[in-house]
């Protein structure tokens, strides 16, 4: 019997988790429209000086954008509150600092990445279930 009564206390618990969630899922930070628009901005901008690389003064520039745009971005989405974001614009900013590989827009794409699973999980937890449904049919 009391096994019973545990079996029902936890259920009753992972019901109340799943509530908690849906309200997370509600309070989470999101981006709003104008805050996308200056992160894309800032860090579009940083692409394309690093495309000056090619010459030989794009070094100079390159190396400069990379220690400001880098840890101003990741400081951002941290005090944002978006912390499974975080270690992979960290990473980005990281591969960014490569000579010739900074001239792929690297960090452009993870921010966008960034903004759209914050604003959207939903849509990438599909995408995920999807993934994983090809790689077992595959296999």
């Amino acid at each position: 019997m009391e096994e019973v009564q545990e079996g029902i206390e936890q259920v009753d618990e992972s019901v109340e988790l799943s509530e908690e969630t849906e309200e997370d899922e509600l309070n989470r930070p999101r981006f709003d429209i104008i805050e996308s628009f200056f992160l894309i901005a800032f860090n579009a901008l940083g692409d394309i000086a690093e495309l000056l690389d090619i010459t030989g003064v794009g070094v100079v520039v390159g190396l400069a954008v990379d220690f400001i745009n880098g840890p101003l971005t990741v400081m951002y989405l941290w005090i944002k509150g978006v912390p499974r974001t975080v270690g992979k614009n960290a990473l980005a900013q990281t591969v960014e600092l490569f000579p010739f590989i900074d001239i792929l827009p690297i960090r452009t794409v993870a921010i966008v990445y960034t903004i759209l699973i914050t604003n959207h999980p939903e849509r990438f937890r599909k995408l995920q279930s999807a993934l994983s449904f090809a790689k077992k049919v595959k296999k």
